[in-house]
């Protein structure tokens, strides 16, 4: 179980950081960075795009999503399915999206990438 958890931490974690803080993903970032001050003026998508722009500089609320997306995926995974118990388990998932969340933030924390 340990191992299987560990495994998830360190995939959320990582994939997080590559959302929020790589090269790989700075020119979408930046998109839609300018995409919001596009359409700051405009209620709905205004509104959309500002959160977006936040989840995609964020590591802690892009872990969440990424946690979410794991478990949708976890049926799929070679990985996931032989190091952890059925996750899928309703009483689990919040607890699971939780625990990545915080991980990730005492990862940034440690690694010096959150204030």
């Amino acid at each position: 179980m340990w191992f299987g958890l560990t495994i998830f931490t360190i995939a959320v974690f990582g994939l997080s950081f590559l959302i929020t803080h790589s090269f790989l993903f700075e020119a979408p970032r930046n998109l839609l960075a300018d995409l919001n001050d596009k359409t700051a003026h405009i209620r709905v998508l205004g509104t959309l795009t500002t959160y977006i722009s936040y989840l995609a500089n964020c590591i802690v609320c892009s872990s969440v999503w990424v946690s979410i997306l794991l478990m949708l995926i976890y049926d799929h995974s070679i990985i996931l399915s032989n190091t952890l118990p059925d996750m899928l388990n309703l009483g689990d998932l919040p607890i699971l999206i939780g625990w990545s969340a915080g991980t990730s933030w005492i990862l940034g924390r440690a690694t010096g990438i959150t204030d």
